[in-house]
């Protein structure tokens, strides 16, 4: 005798399982279509930052007397884009070389200075594009040291 056939049934049950997936197909791509209609080809966009304000000229440069040593500061409004020099001489002494600032930086110490003679110092600030002024110059003095103002005299 020759054994029965298999019953049907799990055979069935595949189908269902097919059909259950085949329609949660079916309605993920009806909610993808519809999402497309309804947003009508909006593009979502991410906010943009705002661009960095404009950069300002120094202020407040201040020669702080120590003797052989003078602090000097200022107050940076390029939010540390502007690039900083100093210059100083003696009374009676030429000009030094001009000594680069790193940005972002807001004070400076000049060392082994004669803590008998005046010296006079000028903050130069090359200011970046945008910002309206390219270059500021500002001075500052201790010990008598009679600082020219700011568009009068090229020297410190």
């Amino acid at each position: 005798m020759a054994a029965p056939p298999p019953p049907p049934a799990p055979r069935s049950r595949r189908r269902g399982l097919l059909a259950a997936a085949g329609a949660g197909l079916v309605v993920v791509v009806v909610a993808a279509v519809s999402l497309v209609v309804v947003l009508g080809g909006r593009h979502a966009t991410l906010p943009t930052p705002p661009p960095p304000a404009p950069a300002g000229p120094p202020t407040g440069f201040v020669a702080v007397d120590h003797g052989a040593t003078v602090d000097l500061s200022w107050t940076d409004h390029s939010q540390g884009r502007a690039t900083y020099f100093v210059v100083y001489r003696s009374v009676d002494g030429p000009q030094q070389l001009p000594v680069s600032i790193d940005q972002g930086k807001t004070a400076y110490e000049v060392t082994q200075l004669d803590p008998t003679k005046g010296y006079c110092f000028r903050l130069g600030a090359v200011l970046p594009e945008g910002s309206g002024l390219t270059t500021v110059v500002l001075d500052a003095s201790v010990r008598g040291c009679i600082a020219a103002s700011p568009g009068t005299s090229p020297s410190p």
